[in-house]
């Protein structure tokens, strides 16, 4: 809870764990589905944050619900792998040992929020609106492609500044 208060206090946002439940599931392992996860574990009404931590969320670092009229709340929450958390084990191929440091959860929740990639329309058009198009923030520059590196003169979209590499919605390690 250290990494996501510190991440989200800006905003006012504090989080605090108000139950753990440990589960094994030994007939679907890591197979299991996702939604069928959340919606058999998950507690509390919209407000309630469910933060699941699993031995292996699919090769990625984890996945969220935004807040849609689409996702039921039987399926609102997020799922982070264990290997991403502080001292965890992240995989081999990820390739950057920053990433368990923890801001992988904060990515997820930031999607729980409804916050988008600021890559997401991967587009540069400066007569778009910048509540129509990207991540629909209108302080955050455009970008074509998401940040791998910690370039911080990467400029997917000529002129209208640096990629925002520290950007916790990006995929750069340097917000890590």
């Amino acid at each position: 809870m250290v990494i996501l208060n510190a991440a989200f206090a800006p905003a006012k946002f504090r989080f605090r764990v108000d139950g753990i439940t440990y589960a094994v599931d030994s007939v679907n392992g890591n197979a299991v589905s996702e939604k069928w996860l959340v919606s058999q574990n998950r507690k509390g009404g919209w407000t309630t944050l469910n933060l699941f931590i699993v031995s292996n969320a699919r090769g990625r670092e984890g996945s969220c619900t935004r807040p849609t009229p689409e996702n039921p709340l039987e399926h609102d929450g997020c799922i982070v792998a264990s290997g991403f958390l502080p001292r965890g084990d992240r995989p081999i191929d990820s390739g950057v040992p920053e990433y368990n440091l923890g801001i992988s959860a904060v990515h997820e929740v930031g999607h729980w929020f409804g916050l988008l990639h600021p890559f997401e329309s991967y587009q540069c058009d400066l007569n778009d609106d910048c509540l129509t198009t990207g991540d629909l923030v209108c302080d955050t520059a455009p970008q074509a492609t998401e940040s791998t590196t910690c370039d911080l003169t990467k400029d997917s979209c000529l002129g209208n500044g640096p990629d925002n590499v520290s950007n916790f919605m990006d995929y750069s390690p340097h917000a890590w």
